[in-house]
């Protein structure tokens, strides 16, 4: 099966083998980094070095969840054949798969340590010297805001109105979720992603422009039945689970079906939003 991307996107076009093991992207030729050296499948390799690194605990980076230690499920292998081709193989056929190839995002291995180990010390991470998409680095000041400053080299043909808007963006470090909502609600945000569920009829009843989507996520409630008073691991050396008592409220299968009736779940179920103010 042939399938074709979207526009922004680095793949111009993938195939899924008839099993559905094997994916073979190829890249646009037109994409370049910063400093205009062309984004190759060498980029991609890298990151994927980066990958298996993590995933054997040599380095922390994200993406490593797309390898399954035991080899059943998740991405088996990554290989260039050429400068524009990738190809990714999985080792079960799951609907997660172009979630987990798109894991594999390009790094610009031209600038970056050769040995992918180190990569956790290096410069870069904190003053990038070569970006990629509408939007090069600015400035990073610690626990306060990224700057990024717009592309004018970007290809006008990924752009709405053809070329890059805004000039800059700043993305502001707000750790406390209320506080956020506040700054938004009082024109300091121009922008705010998934507010909590209880702040979001605040939002809808202001000036802000409001989005509703279907997430692709769900929410749910674990309880933990166990004894607290006689902690215990669930199992054993040898793997056999082991007998964790009961806890004194949630042990009650009552209360669990109390707590489960008293939960509303046409309101629990309202899909995130996403908010934009009017500028």
């Amino acid at each position: 099966m042939l399938a074709l991307a979207q526009p922004n996107s680095l793949a111009e076009s993938w195939e899924i083998s008839e099993d559905g093991l094997t994916y073979t992207f190829t890249l646009r030729q037109d994409m370049t980094w910063s400093d205009g050296t062309p984004i190759t499948s060498a980029d991609l390799l890298y990151t994927w070095e980066a990958i298996k690194a993590g995933a054997e605990g040599l380095i922390d980076v994200p993406g490593s969840f797309i390898i399954d230690p035991t080899g059943a499920t998740g991405v088996l292998d990554v290989q260039a054949p050429d400068d524009y081709t990738v190809v990714v193989t999985f080792a079960s056929p799951e609907c997660t798969a172009l979630s987990y190839a798109a894991s594999i995002v390009p790094a610009p291995s031209h600038v970056l340590p050769e040995d992918v180990t180190t990569l956790g010390d290096s410069e870069f991470n904190l003053a990038p010297s070569v970006t990629r998409g509408p939007f090069t680095f600015g400035e990073f000041r610690p626990g306060e805001q990224v700057s990024l400053v717009n592309d004018p080299t970007f290809p006008a043909v990924d752009t709405v109105l053809g070329y890059v808007a805004p000039e800059g963006f700043i993305y502001r470090t707000v750790p406390d979720a209320t506080v956020m909502v506040e700054q938004f609600l009082a024109g300091e945000l121009n922008t705010i992603d998934g507010p909590s569920v209880a702040r979001r009829q605040d939002i809808r009843n202001s000036s802000a422009t409001v989005y509703s989507y279907p997430g692709n996520a769900w929410d749910y409630l674990a309880m933990n039945l166990a004894d607290p008073n006689n902690p215990q691991n669930a199992f054993d050396e040898a793997g056999n689970p082991i007998d964790q008592g009961n806890h004194p409220i949630f042990g009650d299968v009552r209360v669990r079906q109390a707590i489960a009736r008293a939960i509303d779940m046409n309101r629990s179920s309202t899909p995130p939003c996403s908010t934009k103010a009017n500028v």
